[in-house]
């Protein structure tokens, strides 16, 4: 009798698991601002499939084969540097991606994403409000003690 209890409980938590992980897809493919994004980085090398999505001044990137509604990785924009663009063929779905060798954080990886995401990125990474110079004071800051 026992192991009754035990294979319908193995049973429920599979379905149980299953649903989050399904909940978590359609949440993440629902997101206006969410695009497929592969993520290579060493010492393994091997892209992984997943999700990046804009929360403002940060790239984040959800691994497709996982259960948590946080992302994995976070990169702030002022960080994020984009050395490099190659264009090529996914050999999982035969579509043209773009590699592009960023450095964030001290470290290098690869992102492969389609052309009009690696575009979205570039123009993210470019439209960063200039930091204030400490140094430089405009006509306001001038007139301010008068």
């Amino acid at each position: 009798m026992p192991w009754g209890w035990v294979t319908a409980a193995a049973v429920f938590l599979a379905f149980a698991l299953l649903a989050i992980f399904l909940l978590r897809a359609r949440w993440l493919n629902q997101k206006p601002d969410a695009f497929d994004c592969a993520l290579a980085e060493p010492p393994r090398g091997q892209p992984r499939d997943g999700w990046a999505a804009y929360r403002g001044d940060e790239l984040v990137w959800f691994p497709l084969a996982g259960l948590s509604w946080r992302p994995a990785r976070r990169w702030r924009r002022e960080e994020f540097d984009i050395r490099a663009s190659a264009r090529g063929i996914s050999p999982r779905t035969g579509q043209v991606i773009r590699a592009l060798s960023v450095a964030a954080h001290g470290m290098e990886f690869k992102i492969y994403v389609h052309d009009g995401s690696a575009s979205g990125i570039r123009s993210w990474t470019e439209s960063a409000l200039p930091s204030p110079d400490p140094t430089e004071r405009g006509p306001a800051a001038n007139n301010a003690g008068q």
